[in-house]
């Protein structure tokens, strides 16, 4: 009972947050962490907790997803925990739009942070959330990326966090909120600055 309480709230939040949202605009960084738009996705390497069993995902997977959707094809990961409400703004938006995202030829994956297998995919499923999912329980793809600290600490997670790449693999864009800009910013494949 007090479960279903809890979601019930958490589902108002996010949902109180999101109408809110359509006046926000979404944070975009050039740097993050020691990660800057230009240079090539950091590798990682986990568990993908869409699929049912221990099958594992890593960069080269998802350049490859990218590649073989054929032109102008992106990858897109996004940093989230299951009890982050701010991230389920973006989650949701990335869920209702998932037939757009690929008819764009946006590969998403999602990075869960924090939570143990069983907590994730039921959030999954719960939700109804489309994506491959690389499990982070220890943040050693977040380090990478500038998401978290060298300590691990989901305390010192900065989530949600999106970062943009293109077809090569190049940072092309960190977003730090989902604000009204955000689905069009995930749609985007122009970078800044051209890796080698």
């Amino acid at each position: 009972m007090f479960d279903k309480i809890i979601s019930v709230l958490a589902l108002f939040v996010a949902a109180t947050f999101a109408n809110g949202n359509d006046l926000l605009i979404s944070t975009q960084l050039s740097t993050l962490g020691n990660l800057k738009v230009g240079q090539f996705l950091p590798n990682f390497a986990g568990v993908d907790l869409s699929l049912p069993g221990l099958e594992l995902i890593d960069r080269d997977d998802l350049m490859n997803q990218v590649k073989d959707a054929g032109v102008p094809a992106h990858p897109v990961l996004v940093f989230f925990s299951t009890t982050c409400l701010p991230c389920r703004v973006g989650l949701f938006s990335l869920r209702d739009h998932a037939d757009e995202l690929t008819k764009n030829k946006v590969q998403v994956l999602l990075v869960a942070l924090g939570d143990d297998r069983a907590t994730v995919r039921r959030y999954l499923q719960e939700f109804n959330i489309p994506f491959h999912v690389l499990h982070d329980p220890e943040g050693k793809a977040a380090i990478r990326y500038g998401v978290m600290g060298k300590s691990g600490q989901m305390m010192d997670a900065k989530i949600p966090v999106t970062v943009v790449g293109d077809a090569k693999g190049f940072v092309t864009l960190f977003i730090t909120n989902e604000g009204a800009d955000y689905l069009s910013l995930v749609m985007a494949t122009k970078s800044k600055k051209q890796g080698p």
